[in-house]
């Protein structure tokens, strides 16, 4: 029995050493598993709110489109409407130089005044404005869209982090 015992107490540290060993591995093994745990819910929750926002920027990037095609329309017709406005004052340039040479000097006078206040005529004004406005909304449009992109490169930066 002396020899048994003696092989046992020997052993005992060994047996002792391997079991903390062993412990000690399994627990750094459950850390990396609940860091790896972590790690991945983060990336998720990154992901989804990355898709979310390409969802949002989409619909407001489909909104701007179909603005700037209604703004081109506008544009078209602000040019349509400026030609028949040139005919028009065209025509009455020359109804006025008629109806001029039959009318007396003073009342000459009134018709030059008169003509002068139809070449400087609101319609036109409003319409140059018009044309401004389509021309900040597209440089608007053009922010956005650099302004997404930046976003997905953001986004993308920290889902390589």
């Amino acid at each position: 029995m002396n020899e048994a015992t003696t092989l046992l107490a020997g052993s005992g540290p060994r047996i002792l050493l391997t079991a903390v060993v062993i412990g000690a591995a399994i627990a750094v093994i459950l850390l990396l598993m609940r860091s790896f745990r972590h790690w991945y819910g983060k990336t998720d929750e990154i992901i989804d709110s990355v898709r979310s926002m390409d969802e949002r920027m989409e619909t407001i990037e489909s909104g701007l489109d179909s603005l700037k095609i209604s703004t081109d329309r506008l544009g078209a017709q602000i040019e349509d409407s400026r030609a028949e406005m040139a005919a028009l004052q065209e025509k009455t340039r020359l109804l006025l130089e008629k109806t001029t040479a039959a009318l007396p000097a003073a009342e000459r006078a009134l018709l030059q005044e008169t003509e002068k206040g139809l070449e400087g005529g609101k319609a036109l004004e409003e319409a140059e404005g018009i044309l401004e406005q389509t021309s900040e909304l597209e440089k608007e449009v053009e922010a956005l869209k650099r302004e997404k992109q930046q976003l997905k490169d953001e986004i993308n930066a920290r889902i390589r982090d």
